[in-house]
């Protein structure tokens, strides 16, 4: 089932055409009724991060090295932000941080892992 909002298209797959339309109506709901702020002062990327690693993580091959890097990540100030206040210089300034001391396909992967957290937590608002 594809939901598109805004030109951003949202894609999800169901054992049956119900629950697809039932996801769809939830999805369409959720997002045009979407308000800055509205996930509150006390979800943080670190929250985001367990969620992730709760909700996802378990389903994977790698689960075991995936909740170890979250685990890292969320050693960094970054977990620590809001989400509603996360800025892509927050982003930066912990890729230049993390720079320091791995390698770029290190950074790479992480930062591929924050946007499917970060996707996961914006598709389950």
């Amino acid at each position: 089932m594809e939901v598109s909002y805004k030109s951003q298209r949202y894609t999800a797959t169901f054992p049956s055409k119900t629950e697809a339309k039932e996801w769809a109506n939830r999805k369409e709901i959720a997002l045009k009724s979407y308000r800055p702020g509205q996930m509150g002062t006390w979800k943080t990327v670190g929250d985001a991060f367990d969620k992730y690693a709760r909700e996802i993580t378990p389903s994977k091959k790698g689960e075991r090295w995936e909740r170890i890097r979250l685990a890292k990540l969320k050693t960094y100030d970054i977990a620590d932000i809001r989400l509603d206040d996360l800025m892509p210089a927050d982003i930066a300034a912990w890729r230049d941080l993390r720079l320091q001391g791995v390698s770029t396909s290190s950074v790479r992967r992480d930062m591929g892992l924050m946007g499917a957290v970060f996707s996961h937590v914006v598709l389950t608002i």
